[in-house]
């Protein structure tokens, strides 16, 4: 949903002739607190040769990493899949809209092997069935976030290790 919101038309007239910003103070910071998905900026300059205006837009969810995961549980462990839950970040672990902005990135490492990630899949909700595993082998579960319109996982991941269930 868009949703378009003013927040101010607020005029720099205390600076001087030879300054080069302009800064909010502390009233329009809080409004910015707010989380909305593009932040539109509407620059407008004037000096003696005249007017210059300028907009800009932000993805705001493109650039801001909500945090690691927490409580990695392995719920059922068999020998060849586990099945993994996991806390929101923090920062959205409150808010039932940012969640539903979230994605996590499931992978492991063989505890034989740990120079290779194994990238299981990518998930909306804080679960995950891992299927395809070795009897009795120690693996390491690692969970990555970002919201769905950044690129880039966090760093550093949420990682802790179990051992699947050794056949007969």
């Amino acid at each position: 949903m868009i949703k378009n919101v003013v927040f101010s038309t607020h005029s720099c007239t205390s600076i001087s002739i030879n300054s080069a910003s302009c800064q909010w103070d502390q009233i329009y910071a809080k409004l910015l607190k707010r989380f909305h998905a593009r932040l539109v900026f509407h620059l407008e300059t004037t000096n003696l040769f005249g007017v210059l205006s300028q907009n800009f837009s932000i993805d705001y969810f493109s650039i801001v990493i909500p945090g690691r995961v927490s409580n990695l549980v392995f719920e059922e462990i068999n020998s060849t899949s586990v099945y993994v839950t996991w806390s929101y970040p923090i920062a959205v672990a409150n808010d039932k809209e940012l969640q539903k902005m979230m994605a996590f990135k499931v992978s492991y490492l063989i505890h034989a092997h740990m120079q290779q990630e194994v990238d299981v899949g990518i998930t909306n909700k804080p679960n995950y069935l891992i299927t395809g595993l070795k009897p009795g082998t120690r693996y390491s579960i690692i969970i990555k976030s970002r919201f769905k319109t950044r690129k880039d996982w966090n760093v550093p991941p949420f990682f802790d290790n179990f051992q699947t269930v050794a056949e007969g």
